[in-house]
């Protein structure tokens, strides 16, 4: 075999296969780089997409509570009205009996209680507070809630044992319950972005008035208040 010739030269040089790696690599590189942003993108759509699933869930779940919310309170706010134009001597207190409020009371205490969970706990705390100013509870087993209110109006004659007594009198709450009324009412507007302004509390009658319009029997007792 012959030796080869001075001055040949190799077929493939360092330069050659450069050449030909780059132009080899340079594809696949744009082919993995494009394959992994894709898929990033598209981890980052399929993100995008399951949050705006869950916000427009939430969304939804607020609507439907709102909604709610305002069907509730339709029922709620006449009979809530009621109680305070009975004890407040405002609106249509004459034609309330006191029967009719022990069954307000009652109405009230079932749709709020069985609805809870569409309610705040300071809208609870303050319905509370309403009906404690309202009514003696607790008086022993199978008794009825007594009335904080002094048996004067049209409709109480005949019924003074459905109002709280004691042996000096009768109890004149008038004062908290219009102040627990409109805190609660306050705040019920806030849950529902609304606003209510609290009134002055309405002219209600004077002890003098109160003993005067009592039953014989009890019109020189003391009349209690609580502010």
């Amino acid at each position: 075999m012959s030796a080869p010739e001075e001055g040949h030269k190799p077929l493939w040089n360092s330069l050659e296969v450069t050449k030909i790696l780059v132009g080899v690599l340079t594809p696949l590189s744009i082919f993995f780089f494009t394959i992994e942003n894709n898929k990033a993108t598209t981890e980052a759509a399929e993100k995008k997409a399951a949050q705006e699933k869950v916000e427009i869930r939430e969304r939804e779940r607020f609507a439907q509570v709102a909604k709610e919310r305002i069907r509730l309170w339709a029922e709620i706010s006449p009979q809530m009205n009621d109680l305070y134009c009975y004890f407040l001597y405002v609106g249509h207190w004459k034609e309330i009996t006191p029967t009719d409020v022990l069954k307000t009371k009652r109405s009230l205490d079932k749709l709020i209680y069985s609805n809870s969970p569409f309610f705040s706990s300071d809208f609870l705390s303050r319905y509370q507070s309403f009906m404690k100013a309202a009514f003696q509870t607790e008086n022993g087993w199978g008794e009825d809630a007594k009335l904080k209110s002094p048996p004067i109006r049209p409709k109480d004659k005949g019924l003074e044992m459905m109002f709280l007594h004691s042996k000096n009198g009768y109890q004149d709450n008038s004062d908290a319950i219009h102040a627990a009324y409109y805190a609660w009412l306050t705040y019920a507007a806030t849950e529902m972005d609304l606003e209510v302004k609290t009134p002055p509390k309405p002219r209600t009658p004077s002890t003098s008035e109160i003993q005067e319009r009592l039953p014989s029997k009890d019109s020189n007792k003391e009349i209690s208040t609580t502010k």
